[in-house]
């Protein structure tokens, strides 16, 4: 299974309770072997190239 996680921040990088549930939601789905793919918005001037 392959779940999309699409949120406003994730926690540790931005404070607040939806984010501490985000990131709850992608470690929990991950270790019971769920596909996450996580998109959250990063308000930064540095582009992160892979």
């Amino acid at each position: 299974m392959r779940i999309a996680l699409i949120t406003d921040g994730i926690a540790p990088y931005v404070l607040g309770g939806m984010q501490k549930h985000s990131f709850y939601l992608a470690k929990y789905f991950s270790k019971n072997k769920i596909h996450v793919d996580l998109v959250h918005y990063n308000d930064s001037n540095t582009t992160l190239m892979l």
